[in-house]
């Protein structure tokens, strides 16, 4: 987002060629620098179990940071902050054990409808909402589990583009591509 325009070719309104090393990347974790030290690290390992189990954990912090952003997002639609970062982290932690991305997309934006109804009966601060939203996600995703509802995920939100660390880790080396959402 704060990339210069100079970074990008643009033809009939669509980007067509960009340069990396222009770029502003903009990582959606606590210690960018160590994420990417680790994937470099994990790329140079020989033993195919160490670099798995090593791009496993990466895979979920990939996937807390999909979240997190998918959660701002629709909590700024209603003009709420976000909750604070340990109880989302710890949200999002425990929900992508059972369930994928784009199910935890589901279960956050359900979460978000329900603080704005929330909102509208109990007339709460804006803080107390933003945190009635983590117990609200997790009360879904706990009945949905309980009740064995076919949890139906979202598509890609094409307001949040995919991320290029989505896509190496994806497409490159797993090579599952959108699956892994």
């Amino acid at each position: 987002t704060s990339s210069s325009l100079d970074a990008f070719q643009v033809v009939d309104g669509a980007v067509v060629r960009w340069s990396v090393q222009d770029v502003r990347w903009r990582l959606l974790f606590e210690m960018p620098t160590r994420f990417i030290e680790r994937l470099e690290m994990l790329m140079t390992k020989q033993s195919t179990e160490v670099w798995m189990y090593g791009a496993e954990q990466l895979w979920r912090q990939l996937a807390v940071g999909e979240c997190v952003e998918f959660c701002a997002y629709c909590l700024q639609q209603r003009r709420l902050p976000l909750p604070g970062a340990l109880a989302t982290q710890q949200l999002f932690d425990n929900l992508l054990r059972t369930y994928s991305v784009s199910q935890c997309f589901q279960i956050i934006w359900t979460g978000a409808r329900e603080v704005a109804d929330f909102l509208v009966r109990k007339q709460p601060n804006r803080q107390h909402a933003s945190n009635y939203f983590v117990g609200a996600c997790q009360r879904w995703a706990d009945r949905a589990l309980a009740e064995k509802w076919n949890v139906k995920g979202f598509r890609r939100n094409y307001d949040l583009p995919r991320s290029e660390l989505s896509y190496v880790l994806h497409d490159v080396f797993f090579r599952h591509g959108e699956q892994g959402f």
